[in-house]
């Protein structure tokens, strides 16, 4: 007697546990997570980043990457499944709003637009979240953080990311744009011959072959800028060190070069209407 009640208690438990387990995938069925659901999710945080002042972005920020909620998500081979609390959006779609976001704080790209403390705190929030990121995604934080170094005037953790490397540029490309970099900071402290010297370097690596086929579009305008006129423009830069420095031969020599590739970046933006104004208004303002 006491064997058949035992086995009717284990039968009741386990029927009880079987239930309470089809309970609860049940009820994770009705909240799965699926394609529309979390796009959804996705246009709704996007519309709550958008609707935050500059001011707010931080930490709308930190709330978003602490904020968890309960997600189940079902294989297409039921019964798998996995469950537990995650952040509300996916930590990567996060890492893409936070890379959106630098090009916000850049503003139209002139000096006064770009918001550069929002920049410094978006660096600062950005280092400490990437290690949770993919490495697609941190490198992608890496990528904008440069930039933000660079549009705040901080080249010397600009240049430290270049030497740490980057994923998807070549050795060259990052010793070639901290070659850029230096010169910023020689121009700075008026050492001409270093500056000159770090944009000739610069210069050597536009003209590569690695860089023949260069384009590089600047987002808050549209405008197109071609190998030969970023070179250009160094050039005429090139010319003002050498002029400072008393070399007036040099800085004439700087100059005809500059000339000749400017010739060859009026060819190349002819059928880009915007691009050709801007730099058409660039040679007359250089008197070439």
């Amino acid at each position: 007697m006491c064997a058949k009640s035992s086995l009717i208690k284990k039968i009741s438990i386990s029927v009880a546990l079987i239930a309470v387990i089809a309970g609860f995938i049940g009820w994770c069925w009705t909240i799965r997570d699926t394609p529309e659901t979390r796009r959804t999710e996705r246009r709704a945080t996007v519309k709550e980043l958008r609707q935050c002042k500059n001011a707010d972005v931080i930490a709308f920020f930190e709330k978003l990457s602490t904020e968890k909620t309960f997600h189940a998500q079902f294989g297409k081979s039921f019964p798998w499944f996995k469950c537990g609390f995650e952040t509300r959006v996916p930590v990567d779609y996060i890492a893409q709003l936070i890379t959106d976001t630098f090009i916000r704080f850049a503003g139209t790209g002139d000096e006064e637009s770009i918001d550069k403390e929002n920049i410094k705190k978006l660096i600062a929030f950005s280092e400490k979240f990437s290690p949770r990121c993919s490495q697609t995604a941190a490198n992608s934080i890496r990528e904008r953080c440069l930039d933000g170094f660079f549009l705040v005037n901080d080249f010397e953790n600009a240049i430290k990311i270049l030497e740490g490397g980057l994923a998807n540029r070549s050795k060259a490309w990052c010793a070639g744009t901290a070659a850029k970099l230096r010169f910023h900071i020689a121009e700075k402290a008026q050492k001409w011959a270093d500056a000159e010297k770090s944009l000739l370097e610069f210069n050597k690596f536009m003209m590569s072959d690695e860089q023949k086929n260069f384009e590089d579009c600047d987002p808050t305008t549209g405008i197109i800028y071609s190998r030969e006129w970023v070179v250009a423009k160094n050039l005429l830069r090139c010319a003002d060190c050498a002029a400072k420095q008393g070399n007036g031969a040099g800085a004439k020599a700087y100059k005809a070069e500059a000339k000749a590739l400017f010739q060859t970046a009026l060819e190349k933006a002819k059928d880009d209407k915007k691009s050709l104004e801007a730099l058409q208004k660039e040679i007359k303002s250089a008197a070439l």
